[in-house]
């Protein structure tokens, strides 16, 4: 389903041969100024246990636009539609998503999607992280894809990073992604600053943490981007192939996934939902990409003392459940 309106959510069209399988659509709180209060609150009364960084400051920031003001939306934020979207396939280690079909069948053509997902493995041959920044195409203007992949280096077997069309030219996706679509306008976002880190979570856990527990059994969905400015990162990247063995724990696959640590500046495109309202989501997934040619799947900072975060987040307006799996599990959900 698709809209607060709860409509059908209607099929994927040709190209898959199969209608998407939708596992529901929940329409956000309407939100103003209230992920900012929430997260502020946190901050103002000192709780280290759900913000545990050293300096953090947060404020509202706002672009110029030209647009007039009877064209903002009544109760959403000026100038600016998000939506974010939780996408999981249960079918097929091989089943290939579409970007742009998505944002049609959505009722969002053009729409500007970031997030954190798997490169289809039918396309590139092997498995890789895709970093999605995408530009959907619309009936005036082509698809823009600026997405990066990270994928295991065949030569030292270290990380290689490449920007997705240089070497393809769709916007597919395979296995599962975490996606924060919007109509790319200029808006008010959240500006999140952070410096050193003093406990156990990671930056976007954080975050997460903090909307859950000023909101409670109600769910906030963000996304948006986040610069790690000073400091290293745990990264990880999947391996070439598939596991010949079942990965039943995460220990598994953690002993799968190549492990390592990256240097700033590194650019991360989080997706994150404060409680999973009953649709098996994963509740965070963050992905980065850089100019010195490492990226991956964001963990955690290994670099606590000098560590800076600069952030711009956006709430969402609806979760949208697309292919929730028949059988389900926790394994792997780092």
């Amino acid at each position: 389903m698709v809209g607060v309106s709860g409509r059908a959510f209607p099929g994927a069209g040709p190209r898959h041969g199969r209608a998407v399988r939708s596992g529901g659509v929940f329409p956000l709180p309407h939100h103003t100024n209230s992920p900012v209060k929430a997260l502020l609150e946190v901050v103002t009364h000192g709780s280290t246990r759900l913000c545990p960084f050293g300096l953090v400051t947060l404020k509202v920031w706002y672009t110029a636009t030209s647009y007039p003001k009877k064209s903002a939306p009544v109760r959403k934020w000026p100038k600016s539609k998000g939506l974010l979207f939780m996408f999981q396939v249960w079918k097929s280690l091989l089943e290939v998503y579409d970007l742009n079909t998505v944002a049609k069948d959505i009722e969002l053509p053009g729409a500007f999607i970031l997030g954190a997902g798997a490169a289809s493995s039918k396309i590139l041959g092997v498995n890789a992280e895709l970093i999605p920044i995408v530009q959907t195409k619309s009936e005036k203007k082509p698809a823009v894809n600026g997405s990066y992949i990270a994928q295991i280096n065949p030569a030292d077997k270290g990380c290689l990073l490449e920007k997705y069309s240089s070497k393809y030219t769709d916007c597919e996706f395979g296995l599962l992604a975490n996606l924060y679509a919007s109509e790319g306008q200029p808006g008010k976002v959240i500006e999140v600053k952070a410096n050193g880190r003093t406990g156990e979570l990671n930056f976007v856990s954080c975050l997460r943490q903090i909307l859950e527990k000023h909101y409670g059994e109600k769910p906030v969905g963000m996304g948006g981007t986040f610069i790690i400015q000073k400091g290293k990162a745990k990264i990880h990247v999947m391996p070439p192939e598939f596991s010949a063995c079942p990965l039943n724990t995460d220990e598994d696959v953690n002993n799968w996934l190549k492990f390592f640590e990256m240097k700033a500046p590194l650019i991360c495109q989080p997706v994150i939902v404060s409680r999973d309202p009953g649709f098996d989501l994963r509740v965070e997934h963050t992905h980065c990409f850089s100019h010195h040619g490492e990226g991956g799947h964001y963990h955690q900072d290994t670099s606590p003392d000098s560590v800076q975060y600069l952030g711009y987040l956006l709430p969402a307006e609806l979760l949208f459940r697309i292919d929730r799996p028949q059988e389900t599990h926790l394994v792997g959900r780092d």
